[in-house]
């Protein structure tokens, strides 16, 4: 047995072959995860990389290089390992896998993944779910959770700039300690951290690493989130940790005296694609002449609905006579009077009746209300003008506000189910902003959220 053992620790000294490991005893309920974090746990602190790992249920085999002394460890623990009431049984077995036969190490790959989610330019490194990720972590296993896997990734040759890094991304990592990364020595110009979902049950970590500039922190998703019921003293304790804090958890931290920002357009990250498509397609059909205003029809759902509003100086000041059609079909509330259009054939039949129109984009306001799998609902403040057809007519301009229920089946198909139109008086500075552009730009590229 003695040979035996000493033959293999020859074996394990050379550092070109991969050995197998083949593990058994396991539940069948076990993830992949599981198996294999219950083995790092039994090899702490002795560095263990998992590659090309072949689960089943009842058998699991991988291949391994380059670790000696936790190959060693497995010997001393008799080739078998506890999780509780599980006993796990491993068998290590000789390959003739050699790293240039596969073209495979793992620090190498380890050095490649650091490389793709490295911006140098900006100095940021996005390491959420590294090697966590299905279509990675059946090749190679390098949880960040483990300390030795911390320090490790440090002492890699990379191109990453620790030292000058100024935002790092480790969410989704199972992370409990930052023990290994030694943020304050290795990143001390760090301002932007995400810790969110992880595994951190308590602000210990976080006292490790509070001499850090940071300006934005992460930690969404923590057990130790649940601790704080009271938002505010939530954010006073952290305040309190890191006191160049600004925002957290995505929220601004607005300080005594200062104004919260000011944005004039609010869109969902999700709902992006939808509404920028929206503003390229709708307006330019709407502002075609009124007789090819015929292509709107497929826009509308064939139960939508619209109702039209206004301010009662458009109704009747004179300077507004050429917008009286605009007015068709609208409602007038004091008097009574709850007119609506419904159904997509009246709807388009109601806009060929308009006069023509010429929106500028550069006066859009667009606030997204609601986004699902289903609905977009958002509301568009801007200012229009009635197109005269010859130059002693003057061209009215008139303010307004469109919300709109944007409804699918597919999440392909958006049709409008609903929309609220209200016209109204623009403001003199309104106005004087209007139209300065001297061509007109592409609506999508006119509204920036």
């Amino acid at each position: 047995m003695m040979m035996e053992q000493e033959q293999m620790e020859e074996i394990y000294e050379k550092d070109k072959n991969f050995i197998m490991i083949t593990v058994t005893g396991y539940p069948p309920s076990w993830t992949k995860e599981q198996l294999l974090d219950s083995m790092l746990e039994n090899l702490v602190g002795k560095s263990f990389v998992p590659c090309f790992i072949e689960f089943k249920p009842k058998v699991c085999r991988f291949l391994v290089i380059r670790c000696r002394p936790a190959l060693l460890m497995i010997h001393f623990l008799g080739f078998a390992m506890r999780k509780e009431d599980v006993e796990l049984e491993i068998t290590v077995s000789t390959t003739t896998i050699s790293i240039h036969k596969l073209e495979f190490a793992p620090r190498s790959v380890l050095r490649q993944r650091l490389a793709m989610k490295y911006d140098g330019g900006k100095r940021e490194l996005d390491l959420s779910e590294f090697t966590l990720k299905f279509d990675i972590s059946h090749f190679i296993y390098f949880p960040l959770n483990r300390i030795c896997n911390q320090k490790e990734i440090l002492r890699i040759e990379s191109e990453v700039d620790w030292e000058f890094l100024t935002e790092l991304n480790l969410s989704r990592n199972r992370i409990t300690s930052l023990e290994g990364f030694n943020l304050e020595d290795t990143m001390p110009r760090l301002r932007i951290l995400d810790l969110s979902h992880n595994y951190l049950d308590s602000i210990k970590p976080l006292l490790q690493c509070r001499q850090l500039p940071l300006i934005k922190l992460s930690l969404e998703g923590n057990p130790l989130c649940t601790d704080y019921t009271d938002p505010d003293r939530y954010l006073k304790v952290m305040k309190t940790i890191f006191s160049t804090l600004r925002e957290l958890d995505g929220i601004l931290i607005i300080l005594k005296g200062e104004m919260p920002p000011v944005q004039k357009n609010y869109c969902l990250e999700d709902a992006k694609a939808v509404v920028e498509k929206f503003l390229e397609v709708y307006f330019p059909l709407l502002d075609q002449s009124s007789d090819d205003r015929s292509n709107m029809h497929s826009m509308y759902s064939k139960k939508a609905v619209l109702t039209i509003t206004y301010r009662n100086k458009v109704r009747y000041d004179t300077k507004f006579k050429n917008a009286r059609n605009l007015l068709i079909k609208s409602r007038v509330l004091l008097e009574g009077d709850y007119d609506i259009v419904y159904g997509a054939a009246n709807i388009v039949k109601l806009l060929t009746k308009w006069p023509n129109l010429q929106h500028d984009p550069s006066t859009f306001t667009v606030d997204v209300i609601l986004h699902n799998d289903s609905s977009t609902i958002f509301s568009i403040n801007g200012i229009l003008k009635l197109t005269a057809e010859s130059l002693a007519e003057d061209e009215t301009m008139l303010a307004f506000t469109r919300t709109l229920h944007l409804f699918t089946k597919n999440g392909a198909e958006y049709k409008i189910i609903n929309e609220m139109l209200y016209w109204d008086e623009p403001t003199q500075e309104y106005s004087n902003r209007a139209f300065q552009q001297l061509s007109m730009l592409l609506y999508i590229n006119m509204i920036v959220f």
